[in-house]
């Protein structure tokens, strides 16, 4: 389990455990704000100090840089399959927090609330059910699900986004296909996603679109209207007509090279 040092005293150390709980465990040299694994027998019943972050330790901790680290966001994930939601995730793949990024509110505040605090996979799974639920899944046709991933280090993003596109796919029911895309995103593309109010998976997913069509140019605020399924078929049909092009343009040569060896 991974946990953050918040304390050193007395050749003991107390770590901030990813499930919130602060246990001690021996020092071995750790610096206070320093992250490591824990394992079972380190973080013993015996030695813990408390079991919720409302106590007075956890107070105290709350208030140093380490645990200000637990809070802060690490990755932010965005799910499309309008409507669009964005997480905001911690190092420990802990959800802080969940918004609708759309006027599709298929989430209350207290089904959005519920999912702080949870393994990322678990709460995109849950949040996919409940579109399912609420009817934004279509029951017999193949639906498109984009997830992006940003975070400060760049492979690990893409680690995570590869992680959460099979923990959805898994939970397909039977027989119902659904397409699940991933794509990772620059910081700077969240911000420029927010001021067009979309996700930044959305709008790179349509810049894919836009980069795919032979003319290189599409109404961008039309098509960031439009669900992602129908932005990937766009994109699909784009490359498919580019090939085409490519291969009638290889016969066309072919035949005209044959033509010149004859005369």
């Amino acid at each position: 389990m991974r946990a953050v040092i918040v304390e050193i005293k007395n050749k003991t150390a107390a770590v901030l455990l990813a499930d919130g709980r602060i246990e001690k465990i021996r020092d071995n040299g750790y610096a206070v704000g320093q992250i490591l694994d824990v394992t079972a027998r380190q973080a013993s019943a015996r030695n813990r100090l408390v079991r919720q972050l409302a106590s007075m330790v956890a107070v105290i901790a709350i208030g140093s840089a380490s645990a200000f680290a637990y809070y802060t966001p690490y990755y932010y994930v965005s799910l499309d399959v309008n409507p669009s939601l964005e997480y905001s995730v911690n190092y420990f793949d802990r959800v802080l927090s969940v918004k609708v990024l759309d006027k599709d509110g298929i989430l209350n505040e207290a089904e959005l609330e519920n999912l702080r605090n949870k393994k990322i996979e678990e709460a995109v799974t849950e949040t996919v059910e409940q579109i399912r639920e609420e009817g934004h899944l279509e029951p017999e046709a193949a639906n498109g699900i984009l997830i992006a991933v940003s975070g400060k280090n760049e492979e690990k993003a893409e680690d995570l986004g590869v992680a959460l596109q099979e923990a959805v796919k898994e939970k397909a029911e039977p027989g119902k296909p659904m397409e699940v895309e991933t794509s990772s995103v620059k910081k700077e593309d969240i911000q420029e996603a927010k001021d067009l109010g979309v996700s930044a998976g959305k709008l790179r997913l349509v810049e894919s679109l836009e980069e795919s069509a032979e003319a290189g140019t599409i109404d961008k605020e039309e098509w960031l209207s439009k669900p992602v399924k129908e932005i990937m078929d766009a994109i699909k049909e784009n490359k498919r007509e580019e090939k085409n092009n490519k291969k009638e343009e290889k016969q066309s040569e072919k035949g005209q090279t044959e033509k010149g060896k004859k005369n």
